[in-house]
């Protein structure tokens, strides 16, 4: 989309009018007719005898004032703290939109998450923009900005028999919408078949899904698993195909 700038001034390249009208203001200094300062003065009741700006006998001159006009009530801002230079800052100024696009904000809190706990060493911070935590998205782990937590994806199940077969129990990150849940645990499961391929020549897996149906006072009515056939893949390349 093209937009026209109107560039207001001389032209480039121009010089200004060396036979424009001046005139003394009541500071004694010369300034242009028609100009800023010029029409100024005669805003304020001024007037010109040709050579100079005078004010008439008897008028007092209106003094311009500025600032909110009358009647406006001053708004309000939130102030939070600048991450990284400590210093504070409105919520809603230029500088807190483009830190919004780094750091998670907590309205609750009034504070920017810059550091978050490690998943499996809570007495470690991270830094929220720094590679560790894109090491940990990419193995599968769930970065939850919201919560400003790293979320363990899953472990291995006590019924897997070790080298071979591996059963896991994935964390239940959306309770309410089952595809968003396999969205959300798709990365992980890509990293857990890798890792299997690494060992052997081929995998065969499938990921299933209980549902449970429960009343209003929290019994558990009943209990639906959902288990798709087994895939087999041989190669990495495979695996998202076969998910």
């Amino acid at each position: 989309m093209m937009k026209n700038v109107c560039k207001v001034g001389r032209l480039k390249g121009s010089a200004k009018d060396p036979i424009r009208s001046k005139i003394i203001n009541p500071n004694e200094r010369r300034i242009d007719v028609d100009g800023v300062g010029f029409n100024k003065y005669i805003r304020q009741g001024y007037i010109s005898d040709g050579s100079r700006l005078i004010l008439p006998e008897n008028v007092v001159p209106k003094v311009l004032k500025v600032g909110r006009p009358k009647g406006r009530k001053a708004e309000f801002y939130e102030k939070v703290e600048n991450p990284d230079t400590k210093r504070m800052i409105r919520t809603d100024k230029a500088t807190f939109k483009k830190l919004s696009k780094r750091y998670r904000y907590n309205p609750e809190t009034n504070e920017f998450y810059k550091y978050v706990n490690h998943p499996k060493k809570p007495d470690i911070k991270l830094d929220v923009t720094g590679e560790e935590i894109k090491k940990y998205e990419e193995r599968g782990y769930i970065f939850d900005r919201e919560k400003n937590k790293i979320i363990i994806p899953g472990r291995m199940a006590e019924s897997a028999k070790r080298n071979t077969l591996f059963d896991y129990d994935l964390y239940i990150a959306n309770e309410l919408d089952p595809i968003a849940q396999m969205k959300l645990l798709g990365r992980r499961e890509e990293v857990i078949i890798g890792r299997a391929l690494e060992k052997h020549r081929g995998v065969t897996f499938n990921v299933s899904m209980e549902i449970e149906f429960v009343k209003n006072d929290g019994e558990v009515k009943n209990v639906f698993t959902f288990a798709p056939k087994l895939m087999t893949v041989t190669s990495n390349d495979e695996i998202s195909d076969a998910r």
